[in-house]
């Protein structure tokens, strides 16, 4: 994707092959995403899921996400199948 830089108010600026010290608006920069092909910009939200990652414990949640995980662990909801239920209903279905 070329250069991305970063500046004191976080917003990413993206240069094909060009060094300048230019910025983006963060809508400017959207509209440059929005023009990659869809492969560039799948990969690119690949590399931003896995910034986040990488910086989960930094990322806030809030208290109402807390509170549905607790309910969510005390009472599972029957409609609820494991992964290999999942996997099995989808081969069965091809």
């Amino acid at each position: 994707m070329g250069n991305v830089r970063r500046h004191s108010g976080g917003t990413l600026a993206h240069h094909r092959g060009r060094a300048d010290n230019s910025y983006m608006t963060p809508k400017a920069l959207r509209d440059e995403i929005l023009r990659l092909p869809p492969d560039e910009r799948l990969q690119l939200v690949e590399d931003i899921w896995d910034s986040l990652a990488a910086d989960a414990g930094q990322i806030p949640v809030p208290d109402w996400h807390k509170r549905e995980l607790d309910r969510r662990a005390t009472n599972p909801s029957p409609q609820h199948i494991t992964s290999e239920e999942l996997h099995a209903r989808l081969n069965r279905s091809e």
